[in-house]
């Protein structure tokens, strides 16, 4: 495999705010596919090489039904990080000495055409909660270092009028 040259861990940048230091490290795709594993040793050691010091990663699920109510799910789409393997690749960056940036991600299924019923979003909040408190468990068993969970636009498809009007504190809750 030819090697890119970069100067991306050496990019010297304008002095930040009470000299807070930048992260310097890199985003890795938003899937997973199972011939990963094999390219993980070399990657880590190429970012180590070039200074890189964070590792982003975007686990995504996705919708395994819109209607009658939202089901949302880890596994089973192709593009997702199977439990072992999101378990694997995060024992993988700690063990190699990277701090973690996890920001899970909701995708990629069209919700435009969902109920929006009250049960429809009862039954969401439901989903979004066992998704959320997934990653919170995971962040806390391999120590992330950031953990950014959203509740924007890209999660639900819905105008502010289809949303119920407790929509940010029930998210925030």
């Amino acid at each position: 495999m030819p090697i890119i040259p970069t100067d991306a861990g050496k990019i010297a940048f304008a002095s930040r705010i009470n000299n807070e230091k930048y992260q310097k490290g890199a985003l890795f795709v938003d899937f997973w596919w199972g011939n990963f594993f094999d390219l993980l040793n070399s990657t880590h050691a190429r970012l180590k090489e070039k200074g890189f010091q964070w590792i982003e990663i975007a686990p995504p699920w996705d919708y395994k039904q819109i209607n009658p109510v939202p089901i949302i799910a880890s596994e089973g789409f192709g593009h997702t990080y199977p439990n072992d393997a999101l378990d694997f690749h995060l024992n993988k960056m700690k063990a190699d000495g990277f701090k973690v940036y996890m920001m899970p991600q909701i995708c990629c299924a069209d919700t435009s055409k969902a109920s929006f019923s009250k049960e429809w979003w009862d039954a969401w909040f439901s989903e979004y909660e066992k998704y959320a408190m997934y990653f919170v468990d995971k962040a806390n068993k391999y120590n992330v270092e950031y953990l950014v969970i959203t509740g924007d636009w890209v999660v639900v498809g819905a105008s502010p009028d289809k949303r119920p009007a407790d929509y940010k504190e029930r998210l925030e809750a």
